[in-house]
């Protein structure tokens, strides 16, 4: 058990450095959201390398900084989630006191070497779970009631992992404090497997469809306009997510049921490829998701202010089938069309 607790230790410090390395390998201008996720994959690379280099006792002096490490990833998350709701996102002063616990923490295990404290003590550890609740608590009420769960990005993967981490690593603790017969410990339940499983998770959604896009682009034979050769900053992205909006807004182009990214590519004279990731990281759709918003808000107006049958305001608002429209609806809504109009009629 403890050779495979070693070896995911090891693989997580592994993966994690690839990861980290090839996002800064790709020298472009990151969104807020990938900012954070580089901090969130460091902190959890320097959280494994600390716990590798205690275990192994590599050092003669062992400096245990896995609270510090775990009242991170909280805030860290926090953040995240709010550079979902807003195209630009700033980071402001204040947003620092997220982090307190873990300065306070850190000094704290910097006088611990020259003065024992006993900073892992019980009560470092329930404040540690409590906080990470707390914030995991915060994040999918957050979720729940705001409902931009399509805008969650890589939070989407990480989330669910994480909460499982956490249960886990809480279980695993109990375990300890009580001498209970749980066994938490096992190979496909050790916080060390499943932090394995989750870096493992954004390296293959990282690789397939993040760092290789560069290259890709490359080789595509793209018609000429005022993009194509254009390094993508946040302020393009931000003018560009603009244009594709107003454009949207004016011209309604959501309404035809055969619309497709090349229609609206050749319309605003941008790159397919352009247009994708400007709707997927500055506005958090991909780009069907995109128009179904777009239709089922244009549905939903109709539904309210005029007497049309379901069936009329399915070809009105864009959509090809009945089928189809009541499952986008219901994906956006939570409610079947005819019981949206009988809420709000």
């Amino acid at each position: 058990m403890e050779v495979f607790q070693s070896s995911a230790i090891f693989a997580v410090i592994i993966q994690s450095s690839i990861f980290v390395g090839a996002r800064i390998r790709q020298r472009q201008t990151l969104n807020p959201k990938d900012r954070l996720l580089l901090l969130f994959i460091t902190n959890l690379f320097l959280h494994f390398c600390n716990i590798y280099i205690v275990q192994s006792k590599l050092l003669e002096i062992n400096i245990k900084l896995h609270s510090v490490f775990c009242v991170t990833y909280g805030p860290i998350l926090w953040l995240s989630l709010k550079a979902c709701k807003a195209e630009e996102f700033t980071f402001y002063k204040r947003e620092i006191l997220h982090f307190t616990p873990a300065v306070l923490l850190l000094l704290l295990t910097i006088v611990s070497i020259y003065y024992p404290t006993g900073l892992e003590t019980p009560l470092v550890r329930k404040f540690i779970f409590a906080q990470t609740f707390l914030y995991l608590i915060l994040i999918f009420i957050e979720i729940y009631l705001r409902k931009y769960n399509r805008a969650l990005g890589w939070l989407r993967w990480i989330l669910p992992i994480f909460t499982l981490l956490v249960i886990v690593a809480f279980i695993d603790y109990l375990r300890w404090k009580y001498a209970l017969s749980i066994n938490a410990t096992s190979i496909l339940t050790s916080p060390a497997f499943i932090a394995l499983i989750l870096i493992s998770g954004l390296m293959y959604k990282g690789l397939n469809h993040n760092f290789l896009d560069n290259e890709k682009n490359c080789t595509l034979n793209l018609p000429k306009n005022r993009y194509i050769n254009t390094l993508l900053t946040d302020g393009k992205k931000i003018q560009m997510a603009k244009e594709i909006r107003l454009y949207f807004e004016r011209e309604k182009p959501y309404l035809n049921c055969s619309l497709v990214i090349t229609d609206i590519s050749n319309a605003l004279n941008i790159p397919t490829y352009l247009i994708s990731r400007v709707i997927n990281e500055s506005l958090g759709y991909t780009f069907p998701e995109f128009v179904n918003m777009h239709r089922v808000e244009s549905a939903k107006e109709l539904l309210v202010k005029t007497n049309l049958k379901i069936l009329a305001i399915t070809f009105d608002s864009g959509f090809g089938n009945k089928t189809n429209f009541n499952r986008v609806f219901k994906e956006f809504t939570k409610l079947s069309p005819s019981k949206y109009r009988d809420l709000n009629s």
